[in-house]
């Protein structure tokens, strides 16, 4: 299974699938960032309750950001999570004033290149 896969499954309503598909890449890459995000992507768009907790997503969402400090889609789902989902004003603006600087910083960087 793939991201793509997982992703349709989702689009098709087949949340529990995909969150299984998605549980099992994680166990077999638990270091993988990307993944983490995916998973908490799944668990903050499922239609129901039955599923993991929002704290569980936001725990995926802290490992990525842990695992890979420099992830933009990681920083970048920190900032809405805290802003929409879990809404914590102060976190959302942290997670956002990080994400717009590392964004500035990278901008710079291709000025320079360019």
């Amino acid at each position: 299974m793939n991201i793509a896969t997982v992703t349709q499954l989702a689009a098709n309503g087949k949340y529990e699938e995909a969150l299984a598909a998605v549980d099992s890449m994680v166990s077999s890459n638990p270091e993988c960032a990307c993944l983490l995000v995916h998973k908490a992507r799944l668990i903050m768009v499922q239609p129901s309750t039955a599923g993991p907790s929002l704290s569980e997503a936001e725990m995926c969402l802290l490992r990525a950001r842990e695992l890979d400090s420099e992830s933009l889609e990681a920083i970048e789902e920190l900032a809405h999570f805290y802003d929409a989902v879990l809404p914590s004003k102060e976190k959302a603006a942290h997670f956002a004033g990080i994400f717009i600087a590392d964004v500035n910083k990278r901008l710079a960087k291709i000025r320079e290149i360019g």
